[in-house]
């Protein structure tokens, strides 16, 4: 399933132009920029660049206007275009701190994580207090696996603005990431305490909670997160797998149904929501999701293997049998390394007989496979504890869009 990404393009710091006087500039020159800054508050990014131009035709030396075209660029997704006016807003005053902020913004985005550093601790050396930037710096640092680190700066973001929901939740996947869950839990019921309508709060605490088996109280957080963001097919999702914990298969059901909905593509959906129908006894409902995955997908052994299994529940032998074999067919592998399935292909067996021998030795795969994963879990838990502190194995890539 693919990672939740949580735009935080609305973290960037909101400067004031009426509070930074342009340097050499006249009155009205002040006044382009002030309007400038409104305008650009309110989405006007034509009238914003405007009154910047108008701006530059009066003096082109001041730094804030390139800044404010810079950050209308930035807004319109035009990052070269923003990056070049940061730049020259920085060559006439190196110590204009948004400009730095802004700077090291870009160079994160463009994955140049180096010069984004020197941008954002440029900043902070001119102003510590700045909490957004420490943010972006932690995590910068989170990505680069020095958790500790991270933790160290997204908790001095939180006492420049205990506010800053993106920052508490970053810091509680860091915790999580090095092992202290009931810290995660902490931060992200701070983080709901701070901002009631940050739907990622109750989602990610949702998910914390799912992995506890709490599924009663999961299952309330995924609700609140649904109520809040009802068109974020992963809060459904989550949800049905709250209710399938609950052995609540016709809740869990609809959940799938809504997520699916929401998200076409995604595939997880359809296989839980055949699970979900196999509980309940609704053995061709259950193919139906998953024969439209097969269609687009028709070299899934795994999917080829599921269809089997619900033939195979059905009485439906011969197709079991069909789609067994097909899922060897398109898993190479899988023969090689067990080579003791070509005596079940090779055999002569009734096709019930058949799909049983079939369905018992995909079951040992499946616990051989589970107790590989079990094994490969316990070493890289043996890992992080010899480096705690030190930052763990896991890459964390979480951006939030969240006040």
């Amino acid at each position: 399933m693919a990672t939740i990404d949580l735009d935080d393009d609305l973290l960037d710091e909101e400067f004031d132009f009426d509070q930074v006087a342009p340097q050499g500039g006249s009155g009205e020159i002040r006044q382009h920029l002030q309007r400038g800054g409104q305008h650009l508050e309110a989405k006007q990014y034509t009238e914003a660049l405007q009154e910047f131009d108008q701006a530059l035709e009066l003096n082109p030396d001041v730094a804030m206007t390139y800044f404010g075209i810079g950050r209308v660029y930035y807004k319109q997704g035009r990052r070269q275009d923003a990056l070049a006016h940061f730049r020259k807003a920085l060559e006439l005053n190196n110590k204009l701190t948004p400009a730095h902020v802004m700077a090291g913004t870009l160079y994160t985005e463009l994955g140049d994580s180096d010069r984004a550093l020197r941008h954002l601790e440029t900043a902070l050396d001119l102003d510590p207090n700045l909490a957004v930037a420490q943010y972006r710096v932690g995590k910068i640092y989170a990505e680069k696996e020095d958790l500790a680190e991270a933790a160290d700066r997204l908790r001095v973001s939180l006492k420049s603005n205990p506010q800053l929901t993106p920052a508490r939740l970053l810091l509680a996947r860091v915790l999580q990431q090095q092992g202290d869950h009931s810290g995660a839990a902490l931060e992200l019921q701070g983080a709901i305490q701070a901002n009631p309508k940050s739907w990622a709060s109750y989602f990610l605490l949702g998910r914390s909670l799912l992995k506890q088996e709490r599924f009663d109280s999961a299952a309330e957080h995924f609700d609140k997160a649904i109520e809040l963001r009802p068109d974020n097919a992963y809060g459904h999702f989550f949800r049905g797998l709250a209710a399938m914990g609950m052995e609540r298969y016709d809740e869990a059901e609809h959940s799938f149904e809504d997520a699916g909905r929401l998200q076409p593509g995604m595939a997880a959906s359809r296989i839980q929501l055949a699970r979900a129908r196999v509980k309940q006894g609704k053995l061709q409902d259950a193919l139906r999701p998953l024969q439209v995955m097969l269609r687009k997908r028709p070299k899934s052994s795994g999917i080829h293997r599921m269809i089997a299994e619900l033939y195979a529940e059905i009485g439906h032998f011969e197709q079991a049998v069909a789609e067994f074999e097909a899922a060897l067919v398109h898993d190479a592998d899988l023969v090689t390394e067990y080579p003791e399935i070509e005596e079940i292909r090779a055999s002569e067996m009734e096709p019930e007989e058949k799909s049983k021998a079939y369905l018992a030795f995909f079951e040992r795969i499946k616990e051989r496979l589970a107790q590989r994963r079990s094994e490969r879990l316990a070493r890289r838990k043996a890992a992080k504890g010899a480096r705690k502190g030190q930052g763990g194995p896991a890459a964390i890539r979480l951006s939030l869009r969240d006040r």
